[in-house]
């Protein structure tokens, strides 16, 4: 409750803007690395910012306050703590809202700051893992309190594999949700393809 959320990899946006208005979150802050995915993501955000506004705003004395925000973030800058060399302005083809769109620099600022990193689906590509894994390690050094949650699809089992070895190596407790429990998940979206439900891994990550 009241946590501030950061996602990485958040593509079209599904998953910060479904916690955003189910969960009773503080704010969420939805990163990607291509102009194209921002600007479909800020644009999913403004369709549905009616779902999670109103009771969001009530919660902070601030006119311009939004409770979900997107912006530009790439792992390996975030992972090893490096400048970025996109300029402020995200991009020409950005078309922003002040009050959504935040800059490279705020963006990488709510990233370190925030309380929960979500990601869903981001274990896929085995030359990606050390840096998805540097990324949490980063996250997670910064305070005991701090909690990442990935949700992925069990693909293949020497890239998972690989995925958990990393994580041990850098001291990160890993723990699943037990399979009975994502069964028993709401389906949110039944009109699309239903993943079925014993290919998903939920795990939490604490160091």
């Amino acid at each position: 409750r009241q946590k501030n959320i950061c996602e990485i990899g958040a593509g079209v946006g599904l998953t910060g803007i479904s916690i955003a208005g189910l969960c009773d979150t503080k704010s969420v802050h939805m990163t990607d690395y291509t102009d194209s995915t921002l600007v479909n993501m800020e644009h999913n955000v403004l369709q549905n910012e009616g779902w999670f506004t109103n009771t969001k705003t009530e919660q902070v004395d601030c006119s311009d306050f939004h409770p979900v925000t997107t912006g530009y973030l790439e792992w390996e800058h975030f992972s090893k703590d490096k400048q970025y060399v996109k300029d402020e302005a995200g991009g020409s083809t950005v078309k922003k809202s002040p009050s959504i769109y935040q800059s490279p620099t705020t963006s990488m600022a709510l990233a370190k700051n925030a309380d929960v990193l979500i990601a869903a689906d981001v274990v896929y590509n085995h030359s990606q893992i050390p840096t998805v894994v540097s990324c949490v390690t980063t996250f997670l050094s910064g305070s005991r309190n701090k909690l990442a949650i990935f949700a992925t699809t069990y693909r293949n089992e020497k890239t998972f594999n690989f995925f958990e070895e990393k994580l041990k190596n850098e001291g990160i407790k890993i723990c699943y949700v037990p399979t009975s429990q994502i069964e028993n998940m709401i389906n949110m979206f039944p009109c699309y393809f239903d993943q079925p439900r014993t290919d998903v891994r939920i795990c939490t990550m604490t160091k």
